[in-house]
C-alpha cells in the first residue's frame, strides 16, 4: 500500500481538509460508483465488461462508455439490456457501508450521486431516517430544476442527476442521453450549479479506471472549485485531470479511511445505540447505528454490553483522534478492537457472542469482507472464526470467504504452515478445496499432458468408489494405498466416470521427473533444501517428523510450484520399465529421513516390494485420447 510522503501529507491531506472545514456550510456530497462496489454493484469497467460479455460486442480502443452503452442495447434489445443493467447494479435492501453512513451522520442538506440505484435510500432508512418520496429527484423530470429549487423541505434531499433504476427513460448511461442532457438542452448541467453548492466527490476514483471519464460532468458544469476523497494511487496517476477539474484531490491510503475524512469534514452525528424490550416478554433488541440483533437470551446484562460495544467499535465511522488537531473522535474504542473481543469469545467458545456480532456485521460488507475477512485470514489458527463467518454470511459473502481461503491456499504470503493447514480444514468442511475438485484439479505439465495438481485425497477416491466414510474422515488427505490391486482400481474409475476429459494413467519415471520442470533449483519449490512446516512432510533425522502420519495436501507456504506436494507426505506409483510393466515410488514420504548432507531428489525407489505403510499415494496423468 503506498504511504503519504511528507509533501503530499501536507499537499494532499492537510492543506485540502483545511480547506472543506472552511467550505462546510456550502458542500455537497456527490457520491460515485465507489460507493456501491462494496455493497456487490460492479465498478463501470465492471459492468462494461459484462455488457460486452453477454451482447457479444467488441470493446474498441478510444471506445466511450456512452457509445458502448448505445450498441449494447442496440445488441442486446431493449428489453435484455434494461433487465441485465437493472439486475446488476441491484444491491441489497439490508446492506450498507461505513462510508454512506457516514455521509447520512453528516447532516448535509443535499445530497447528490451519479449511481442509478438504491444504496443510499436504503441507508437511510437503515439509519432510521428515511428520505421522505418527496425529498428524492430525478435528473431526467421535467421540473427537477425546480423542484430542486422549490420551498425548503424537511430533512435532506437526494438529487439522483443520473437517474434511478426502476425507471430506464431516466437513465443517462447512452452517449445520446448525456449529450441531451449536458449539451444540448442542458437540464443537467443546470441541475449541477442550481444550488451553488461546491461538490465533494466521494467514490469516484476506486471504481473507475479512467477518472477523467468520472470528471467530464465536472468540467462542463463546476467553474467554482471543489473537492474529492481519492486514494493518493489515484491522485498521482490523474493530478492533471484534477487540476483541469479545479478538484482539491483529498488523499486516504485506503477505502477504510474514507467515513473518517467524511467524518473529519462534516463531523458526523456519533453513533446511535439503542435497547427494546418487547412488551410483556424478555425479548430483547440492541440497535446499533444501521444494525441490530435480538439478544439471546443466554446472554446477561454485562456480555450484551460487550456485544454492543464490540459491534459499536466496528461500525463508528469517526477516526480515532482528528487528522488535523488530534482531537479525540471515536467513543468505543480504537478502530479494530472488536476483533479482539472476537478472538477471545471464539477461543472460549462463547459461541452467543460470536454469533450475535457476526450477525450484525452482516449489513456492512465493508467490514465483513474488506476489514474482518482479511484479518481472520491472517490467523495462526482461522478456521474457528471463518466457520462462525461462514455461518453469519450471505451468499455473496459466503463467496468471497471461499475465494480468500483459497487465494491464500495458493499464494500463502507470509502464511505460515499451521495457517494453512487450518486454511485447509475451513476449505474441506465447506467443501471447497481443491482437493476434493470432481474431476481431480489438474496442472499442465507440457502439451498435451496434465497432472494431478494434488496426490489423490481421500475424498476423491470416496466419490470414485461412493465411499462415504473416505470422503468425511481427514478429506483431504492423500489417499493411501492397502494393496497395489487398487491402482488398476482407482485408475479404472476415473477413466469410467471421467474420461470425457481424457485418458487417465499413471507417469511413468521420466514423465514423473518433468513435473518439476517449470521451477528452477534442486527441488519443486527451488534450491532451499526441505525445512521442517515449510516445504514438505518428511521424517527429519534432526527435529522428528511434523505428524506421524499423511498431512492435509497443499499446507507448506514455500512450496509454490504448480505442482504440489511433489517431495514427502506421500510416496507416489509410477510406472518403471515399460516392457515389463514395473512399478516404481518416487518422491519420499512422511516415512523418508532427510539429512542436510543429502544431494538426491528422492527420485525414485526400485524393487517395490509391496509393504505398505500408510505412505503410497497416486497422482495420475490426463492425456488428451488419440480415438474414440
Amino acid at each position: 500500500m503506498p504511504e503519504l510522503t511528507d509533501d503530499e501529507r501536507e499537499q494532499y491531506l492537510r492543506i485540502p481538509l483545511e480547506a472543506a472545514r472552511r467550505d462546510v456550510g456550502r458542500l455537497a456530497p456527490v457520491v460515485g460508483a465507489g460507493l456501491s462496489v462494496p455493497l456487490g454493484a460492479p465498478t463501470w469497467s465492471g459492468l462494461v465488461g459484462r455488457l460486452c460479455a453477454a451482447s457479444g460486442v467488441e470493446q474498441r480502443p478510444g471506445d466511450r462508455p456512452g457509445e458502448l452503452f448505445g450498441r449494447f442495447r442496440q445488441s442486446l434489445g431493449v428489453s435484455a439490456y434494461e433487465t441485465l443493467v437493472q439486475q446488476w447494479l441491484s444491491t441489497s435492501d439490508q446492506q450498507t457501508s461505513l462510508a454512506h453512513q457516514a455521509i447520512v451522520g453528516a447532516n448535509v442538506r443535499h445530497v447528490f450521486t451519479t449511481n442509478l440505484d438504491y444504496a443510499l435510500e436504503r441507508s437511510f432508512e437503515l439509519a432510521g431516517r428515511a428520505l421522505r418520496p418527496e425529498n428524492v429527484i430525478v435528473g431526467s423530470q421535467p421540473d427537477a430544476e425546480r423542484l430542486l429549487r422549490g420551498a425548503a423541505r424537511t430533512g435532506p434531499v437526494l438529487v439522483k442527476v443520473h437517474g434511478t433504476l426502476h425507471d430506464p427513460d431516466s437513465w443517462v448511461l447512452e452517449q445520446r442521453a448525456y449529450d441531451e442532457g449536458y449539451l444540448a438542452d442542458g437540464r443537467l448541467s443546470k441541475l449541477w450549479g442550481v444550488l451553488e453548492l461546491r461538490p465533494l466527490f466521494i467514490g469516484f476514483g476506486f471504481a473507475d479506471d479512467d477518472v477523467n471519464e468520472s470528471l467530464r460532468s465536472v468540467e462542463l458544469t463546476y467553474r467554482r472549485g471543489g473537492y474529492a476523497i481519492m486514494s493518493i494511487a489515484a491522485i498521482r496517476a490523474n493530478s492533471p485531470a484534477l487540476r483541469r477539474s479545479g478538484i482539491m484531490p483529498i488523499a486516504v491510503l485506503d477505502f477504510a479511511q474514507v467515513p473518517e475524512v467524511i467524518d473529519e469534514i462534516f463531523r458526523c452525528s456519533p453513533l446511535t445505540v439503542e435497547r427494546r424490550v418487547e412488551i410483556g416478554t424478555s425479548n430483547r433488541t440492541v440497535i446499533v447505528g444501521a444494525t441490530s440483533a435480538a439478544v439471546p437470551a443466554d446472554l446477561d446484562d454485562e456480555a450484551e454490553f460487550e456485544v454492543v460495544t464490540a459491534i459499536a467499535n466496528a461500525v463508528e465511522v469517526q477516526p480515532y483522534a482528528s487528522f488535523l488537531s488530534d482531537e479525540p473522535r471515536r467513543r468505543y474504542g480504537q478502530r479494530g478492537q472488536y476483533f479482539n473481543s472476537l478472538l477471545q469469545w471464539a477461543a472460549a467458545k462463547e459461541e452467543a457472542k460470536v454469533g450475535t456480532l457476526l450477525g450484525t456485521l452482516t449489513r456492512y460488507p465493508d467490514v465483513f469482507l474488506g476489514q474482518l475477512l482479511p484479518r481472520a485470514l491472517r490467523q495462526q489458527k482461522p478456521a474457528d472464526i471463518l466457520t462462525a463467518m461462514y455461518a453469519a454470511a450471505d451468499e455473496r459473502a459466503r463467496e468471497a470467504t471461499r475465494n480468500g481461503v483459497l487465494e491464500t491456499l495458493d499464494n500463502p504470503a507470509d502464511a505460515g504452515y499451521v495457517t494453512l493447514r487450518s486454511l485447509a480444514w475451513f476449505a474441506a468442511s465447506v467443501r471447497a478445496h481443491p482437493g476434493m475438485a470432481m474431476p481431480p484439479m489438474t496442472v499442465s505439465v507440457g502439451a498435451p499432458l496434465a497432472a494431478t495438481k494434488y496426490p489423490l485425497t481421500r475424498y476423491q477416491v470416496g466419490m470414485l468408489r461412493r465411499d462415504e466414510s473416505l470422503c468425511e474422515s481427514h478429506p483431504i488427505r492423500p489417499y493411501t494405498l492397502k494393496s497395489r490391486h487398487e491402482i488398476d482400481e482407482i485408475v479404472r474409475l476415473l477413466n469410467e466416470q471421467f474420461g470425457e476429459h481424457g485418458r487417465w494413467r499413471l507417469p511413468t519415471a521420466d514423465e514423473w521427473l518433468g513435473l518439476s520442470a517449470t521451477t528452477t533449483g534442486r527441488w519443486p519449490w527451488g534450491d532451499a533444501d526441505p525445512e521442517r512446516g515449510r516445504h514438505a512432510h518428511l521424517r527429519y533425522v534432526a527435529g522428528g517428523a511434523i505428524a506421524a502420519h499423511p498431512l492435509e495436501v497443499g499446507v507448506f507456504p514455500g512450496d509454490r510450484a504448480p505442482v504440489r506436494d511433489l517431495i514427502g507426505n506421500v510416496y507416489e506409483v509410477v510406472l518403471g520399465d515399460l516392457a515389463y510393466g514395473d512399478l516404481s515410488l518416487a518422491g519420499g514420504s512422511w516415512t523418508t529421513s532427510f539429512k542436510d548432507s543429502t544431494t538426491s531428489r528422492f527420485d525414485l525407489i526400485s524393487n517395490w516390494t509391496g509393504r505398505f505403510r500408510d505412505n503410497v499415494g497416486l497422482r495420475p496423468l490426463l492425456e488428451p485420447r488419440s480415438g474414440p
